[in-house]
């Protein structure tokens, strides 16, 4: 990575933490990309992208991608599990928003939902960061 040391960069830093427990069952990688400012969490069908820090840009890529808005909501979903969203929104606020900004600023479709899915209640009964 550039800037900080990979080990130390406080992104990667965040982003371990708040996936602690999904990390320790096998379920999630938290991968920081040698040579760039990015940093990966990594799931059997998603992979999340963050780049830079402050964190500046992010995006999420699934194994199929569908087409439209109402497909990209349910199979976000549907793939992204409960314990998974809950970890995406503790980083977001540990990054006082700046996940799911970065997610709604993307430009991708796929990623913006994401942020939606994020801002709003479901049922792992956490409510919008």
């Amino acid at each position: 990575m550039t800037g900080p040391d990979h080990l130390q960069h406080p992104l990667l830093q965040v982003l371990q933490a708040v996936f602690v427990d999904l990390t320790d069952r096998g379920d999630i990688d938290v991968v920081a990309v040698s040579g760039t400012s990015e940093v990966e969490v990594q799931a059997d069908a998603w992979t999340l992208v963050l780049e830079g820090w402050p964190l500046a840009s992010a995006w999420i890529a699934l194994d199929e991608t569908p087409s439209s808005h109402a497909e990209h909501m349910a199979a976000l979903a549907a793939t992204i599990a409960s314990p998974e969203r809950a970890a995406l929104r503790g980083a977001d606020r540990r990054l006082d928003g700046a996940v799911i900004a970065a997610l709604a600023g993307s430009g991708d479709p796929l990623s913006e939902a994401l942020a939606v899915l994020l801002g709003g209640a479901d049922q792992d009964g956490a409510g919008p960061s």
